[in-house]
């Protein structure tokens, strides 16, 4: 399943998907991605949590919504290895230390 791509949250903004992720020390799985709105800050979400349900009252809705294939200013002269990434749910910050499989490895920063 290709996950790159944008998608819409389900209380409304909009992110792109960069790629998916592995942490260094554990192995976990994560969706790399980006706001589209300011101040576009970069995550990692655990990949389960992304793409699953939210309980939403008396019904389950999907977390984030698959609504474009690309951007078409996607991350244009953005260095991947410069930048800080914000872990979702733990607030832990990390960088991307290199890529596998076409998944990105990210370790966290101390």
């Amino acid at each position: 399943m290709e996950i790159k791509g944008t998608y819409r949250h389900f209380k409304g903004n909009n992110y792109e998907v960069i790629g998916g992720a592995v942490d260094a020390s554990n192995k976990e799985e994560y969706i790399f991605y980006r706001q589209l709105y300011f101040p576009f800050g970069f995550w990692i979400r655990p990949k389960d949590m992304f793409l699953g349900y939210k309980q939403d009252g008396d019904k389950k809705i999907k977390r984030f919504t698959r609504i474009a294939d690309n951007q078409k200013d996607c991350l244009t002269n953005v260095n991947l290895s410069e930048i800080e990434i914000n872990h979702s749910e733990t607030k832990l910050k990390y960088k991307i230390i290199g890529d596998s499989d076409g998944k990105f490895i990210v370790k966290e920063c101390h």
